[in-house]
C-alpha cells in the first residue's frame, strides 16, 4: 500500500505545479516575473517545465543506486522528505516572488521524484518468481 502510494505521489509531482505556470510566468502583474525583462519570461517559462524531468533523470539514478547500498526504506523516505521540500520551496518562492527559487524547487522535487525507480525495484523484490516478474514488466 504504501509503494503505491509512493507512485501516486511521484506521478502528481510534475503535474501539480503545471497548470498554474503560466500565471507564474506570464502575468506580469503579479507572477513571479515582476522585475524580469519580458525577453527571457518565455525561456524561464520552459526552463521551469524542463528543471522537473531533467532532475528526474539525475534522481532516478543516483537515488537508484543509493537504495542498493542503504535500503529502499530509507531511500523511499528520504524522497518523500525531498518532495516536500521542494513543494515548500515552491510555496516559499510564489510567496517571495522569486523566480530562482522556483526553479530550484522544481529540479528538487524532480530529484526527489527518482523514488519512483526504487519503487519499482521494491516492486520486483517483493514478487516473488520469474513468471510474476515477467507480468509486471509487461503492464
Amino acid at each position: 500500500m504504501g509503494v503505491c502510494m509512493l507512485f501516486f505521489i511521484d506521478s502528481i509531482g510534475l503535474g501539480l505545479v503545471f497548470p498554474i505556470l503560466p500565471t507564474l510566468f506570464l502575468n506580469t502583474h503579479f507572477g513571479l516575473t515582476t522585475y524580469i525583462n519580458p525577453a527571457y519570461i518565455n525561456l524561464l517559462y520552459g526552463i521551469a517545465i524542463a528543471l522537473f524531468p531533467f532532475g528526474s533523470i539525475f534522481g532516478m539514478s543516483i537515488l537508484g543506486s543509493m537504495s542498493d547500498r542503504f535500503g529502499r526504506k530509507s531511500i523511499l523516505t528520504k524522497g518523500v522528505l525531498g518532495f516536500l521540500l521542494g513543494c515548500l520551496l515552491s510555496v516559499f518562492s510564489i510567496y517571495l516572488h522569486n523566480v530562482w527559487l522556483f526553479l530550484l524547487s522544481r529540479f528538487v522535487s524532480g530529484f526527489s521524484s527518482g523514488t519512483y525507480a526504487v519503487c519499482m525495484a521494491s516492486i520486483m523484490d517483493i514478487s516473488g518468481d520469474n513468471d510474476e516478474q515477467k507480468k509486471i514488466l509487461s503492464i
